[in-house]
């Protein structure tokens, strides 16, 4: 560790240090970076520096106080050498970000003494994108599920809209800039609009609501394909939750963003027609609870489609009736 170079006002950190000299050490660390800026000449010179940090013995260090600290240190270095990160190698990063959801995780409570420290991590990663990083690694939606199970675990009522929205900030880009979204990932961020998961934690539907809304034109072809395929094709995986929750879902989906089904309830056309009795009431429940809705736009949207649809049924209720 002798030819790592650190900036000015800042001693060495090595692994004989007692934890609370290292601690003392890590935050005037963390405060030199903080203030450092991207047009700091010195800054490819800390590449060594930032290759340290990410050493086990920082990563895993028995301290939450350090390990929080090393994780404010990290993501200002992402910060100030964006968009040239200095970690290249794919396992190592993610082990960083895997580190940082770990961090993150210390949010779940604003009355925490280091809350405001966490809140800052947070708001650095949303600034910079930094999780935008992982598209770079093969692993990059199994990273992505982790961090969105965490958000939705840990927001509740103590939390700040701001916290609110540098949550939002993080996750949705990894939604519109993907080139590939997961069943997985969908079903993380679907599951918490239905019941009974949404009065269980209200906040995460809210979370789940905004993030949906802001990410809608990105979600409507994935939406769409998920839906043809349990509906249309009958291909349901038991691992994903949300499809046992199908009728719902399409209502929720429904109140929080219309625009966004309007490509979606055509498949519903073919329930409509549907040769088992069971599938057709589904499906007209489901559009009556929709046309019954205030200031329902349903019916201008998609009224050639839905007429045929219940004609169709209405020639199957008289033929079950013969």
């Amino acid at each position: 560790m002798t030819d790592v170079k650190y900036p000015s006002g800042c001693r060495p950190l090595t692994e004989d240090l007692g934890t609370d000299e290292l601690i003392r050490r890590l935050k005037t660390l963390a405060h030199a970076l903080q203030a450092m800026g991207q047009d700091e000449k010195h800054v490819p010179d800390y590449i060594q520096l930032a290759l340290m940090l990410v050493d086990e013995y920082f990563l895993q260090h028995s301290s939450r106080d350090v390990q929080l600290l090393v994780a404010c240190c990290i993501a200002d270095i992402l910060r100030v050498f964006a968009p040239e990160a200095p970690y290249k190698d794919q396992d190592q990063i993610k082990a960083i970000f895997m580190f940082f959801i770990k961090q993150l995780n210390g949010l779940k409570d604003p009355k925490d003494a280091s809350f405001k420290r966490y809140f800052y991590l947070l708001e650095n990663l949303a600034f910079v994108k930094s999780f935008n990083m992982c598209f770079e690694i093969e692993d990059c939606q199994k990273i992505f599920c982790q961090l969105f199970a965490m958000m939705f675990r840990i927001i509740n009522d103590d939390h700040s809209t701001k916290v609110k929205n540098f949550m939002i900030d993080i996750m949705s880009p990894l939604i519109t800039e993907a080139d590939n979204l997961t069943t997985p990932l969908l079903d993380l961020i679907l599951i918490n609009i239905v019941e009974p998961q949404k009065s269980a934690n209200i906040h995460a539907y809210h979370l789940a609501e905004q993030l949906i809304q802001k990410t809608s034109y990105a979600l409507e072809p994935i939406i769409k394909i998920f839906f043809n395929q349990v509906l249309i094709l009958g291909k349901i995986d038991k691992n994903i939750a949300v499809t046992a929750k199908m009728y719902d879902l399409i209502y929720e989906l429904y109140q929080i963003s219309p625009n966004l089904m309007c490509s979606v309830l055509p498949q519903l056309e073919c329930k409509l027609k549907s040769t088992t009795e069971i599938e057709r009431m589904k499906a007209v429940s489901l559009l009556a609870r929709m046309f019954s809705e205030k200031d329902s736009q349903l019916s201008k949207k998609t009224y050639l489609i839905i007429a045929n649809a219940f004609g169709s049924f209405l020639r199957h209720c008289c033929s079950d009736t013969r």
